[in-house]
């Protein structure tokens, strides 16, 4: 690696930079100014020692010319080397490869490369919060003296110390949302395959529903068989590309049924409420009315089909940061939602709802709380 980074040819420049260290190292951001540039690195001045291999972001603001964009780009970078100087610390930086180096990279080379320096910020000093007098003890040596900043310096300062920082807070929740969000779609995809196995299994096994299905208050479904429509579906986040696809939610669809339908009589006068509680629930079902020796309307005749339509579905819930489950005509009809953490998601959970859709014991109450819509 050395050797690559020794072809790559560094040049002498003063640009206004500023490292921006990990929120969990509880630094500040540094102000501070290049002493040479490249391609895949630069060292840059530094009032404190940096740990090797501590990575951070520097934060590079190229000096004011023509052709060339003005903005601040941001490559990651990696400290591996540090030597003491009179005035701190020179700092030798390796950048990492990201979309930030890639605009570097094109603004180098916008610029004449054939000599040994690049532009840089006229006078540059490196920047601090405070004005700084130099006395004339200071200046021995040959050194030329550091300017002192004025107060609209200091304020200016001040003000792009409190921007890097609010967009550096920002970057650092996206790229913590990109993280938990590669963890759900990894986790999902987990979930999404065993699905996918279990309906094939399923599907041609066809197995009877062991108990009971209850028809709301009003009657059970009894031997059920499953049905070989089961399959499984998954869903992207967008934008995607065909090599980063970030899945957010899965889904199982299955139905256990059996020919027939399940007779229903209700008095005429709370028949509606009946088919409200049906419509509630989504069961379809048809109605005959009938009348008595008087010819008024006195019953109502649910005929309900033999068929429960079910459905379990994985998605993340973006302010929880926690996966969520909402189940449909499961066990029941109806629905029911669980909520529980990622790591939760494992081999013991699905086994215990794979025995929840077929009607056996199970323990999924027990593995993840429960609270119904």
């Amino acid at each position: 690696m050395t050797d690559l980074r020794r072809k790559t040819k560094r040049y002498q420049a003063r640009w206004k930079a500023a490292l921006a260290f990990d929120s969990a190292a509880n630094k500040p951001i540094a102000h501070t100014l290049t002493h040479d540039l490249s391609m895949t690195g630069a060292s840059v001045q530094s009032h404190d020692d940096e740990a090797l291999n501590t990575v951070l972001v520097v934060l590079l603001v190229p000096p004011v010319l023509e052709r060339v964009p003005q903005k601040i780009l941001r490559p990651r970078a990696v400290v591996r080397s540090s030597r003491p100087q009179k005035s701190g610390f020179r700092l030798g930086l390796n950048f990492v490869h990201d979309d930030e180096l890639v605009k570097l990279r094109a603004i180098l080379e916008m610029l004449d490369l054939s000599g040994e320096s690049l532009p840089s910020e006229p006078d540059a000093t490196v920047p601090n919060n405070r004005v700084v007098a130099v006395a004339p003890s200071e200046q021995q040596g040959g050194e030329a003296a550091t300017p002192a900043m004025s107060i609209l310096d200091v304020l200016k300062q001040k003000n792009l110390s409190k921007k890097l920082a609010e967009e550096q807070l920002i970057k650092d929740k996206r790229e913590r949302q990109q993280v938990l969000n590669k963890r759900i779609s990894d986790t999902l995809m987990f979930a999404y395959r065993y699905f996918t196995e279990l309906t094939e299994q399923l599907n041609s096994l066809k197995p009877i529903y062991p108990k009971p299905y209850p028809l709301l208050n009003f009657a059970d479904f009894t031997d059920l068989v499953w049905q070989d429509t089961a399959r499984t579906n998954c869903f992207t986040r967008k934008p995607e590309t065909e090599y980063n696809k970030i899945f957010e939610k899965i889904s199982l669809e299955y139905s256990f049924a059996k020919l027939g339908e399940v007779q229903v009589v209700r008095e005429y006068h709370v028949h509606e409420m009946t088919k409200r509680m049906l419509e509630e629930e989504g069961i379809p079902y048809r109605v005959e009315l009938s009348k008595n020796d008087r010819g008024l309307r006195d019953k109502a005749v649910f005929f309900i089909p033999r068929n429960i339509k079910a459905e379990l579905v994985f998605f993340c819930n973006d302010e929880s940061g926690k996966l969520r489950l909402t189940t449909r005509n499961v066990e029941r009809f109806g629905i029911v939602e669980y909520e529980f953490d990622i790591e939760m998601l494992n081999q013991t959970l699905l086994d215990q709802l794979t025995l929840m859709i077929l009607g056996e014991r199970h323990s999924v109450g027990k593995l993840i709380s429960l609270a119904k819509l």
